[in-house]
């Protein structure tokens, strides 16, 4: 690993009509494609939201054609929320709930759902032995609200009511051992991985067997038209590990785990520090294109 540098270009889809592409190139590679990770990634915290700097660093980057996206476990509904006002532009596309969904300019190029009846039975294990509380997302009605999933509500909706899902969260408790929890689950629901989302709260993401946001990035790229090696990466958790692995120029920042440090191809400045826009302010200045 090293830090981050050199130049970048970044070149758009035929799709992104009225964008002059700029001469940038970053170690002689094309970059079509940029993708951030949210939470202790891009944001410092839900609550500080994207910061005017981020915001503008995003926008440099897809003035020059190159389409950007979230890379993250939250929903779709979830980023008016986190974004702030007038920031809908930047996440039209994106990787959302670990891969489950993509989308490309609002239209949606990939999803995977899970199987109601699995679901329900780990919802129902869970709360029985005391391990936590499954929250699903994304319910007809209330498209960004957690709604809880105990034996009264499935009494009351069914399981048929999570058909069509793919946002789902089980909430342990604090101090909660989460890799514990994933292995005796996972042994136990081979239909669904688990994976911690967060560094600072007992989380772990309910994702279909064999989903990951490497699935969802992989399928964005293809519609993008981008190769591997003309995607960016930018992450910090677990549940990054997999899209970091994927794609050859991968980005950690530098309060990352240690597990996705040492997968990341860079290392980029710490989140609290806006890291990741410092970075994009790097690679899109170094052309002279777009000033500081």
């Amino acid at each position: 690993m090293g830090p981050l540098s050199g130049s970048m270009q970044l070149r758009g889809r035929p799709y992104n009509r009225g964008v002059t592409p700029g001469p940038f190139l970053w170690r002689k590679t094309l970059i079509r494609l940029v993708l951030s990770d949210l939470d202790a990634t891009l944001l410092d915290t839900p609550r500080s939201g994207l910061t005017g700097r981020a915001a503008a660093a995003i926008r440099a980057v897809m003035a020059h054609g190159a389409v950007f996206g979230p890379c993250t476990g939250r929903s779709p509904a979830h980023l008016p929320g986190l974004f702030g006002p007038g920031t809908g532009d930047l996440y039209r596309s994106g990787v959302f709930d670990n891969g489950m969904v993509a989308y490309l300019d609002g239209e949606r190029v990939h999803a995977r759902f899970y199987d109601p009846a699995a679901l329900a039975d780990l919802a129902l294990r869970v709360r029985r032995e005391g391990i936590g509380e499954i929250g699903v997302c994304g319910l007809p009605g209330l498209p960004g609200e957690f709604v809880v999933v105990d034996g009264p509500w499935l009494a009351s909706h069914g399981e048929g009511a999570l058909a069509g899902l793919t946002k789902a969260n089980i909430h342990l408790p604090e101090g909660a051992d989460l890799g514990a929890a994933a292995d005796h689950l996972s042994a136990l629901y081979p239909a669904f991985d688990l994976v911690s989302p967060t560094r600072s709260r007992p989380i772990l993401d309910v994702l279909a067997a064999g989903c990951s946001k490497a699935t969802g990035a992989r399928a964005l790229a293809e519609a993008v038209g981008a190769a591997p090696d003309e995607v960016l990466v930018f992450g910090d958790s677990d549940n990054d590990l997999e899209v970091l692995g994927a794609f050859p120029n991968s980005c950690a920042v530098a309060d990352a785990k240690p597990a996705v440090l040492e997968r990341a191809r860079w290392v980029v400045g710490p989140c609290g520090e806006d890291g990741v826009a410092r970075a994009l302010e790097g690679l899109v200045s170094t052309s002279g294109a777009v000033p500081r």
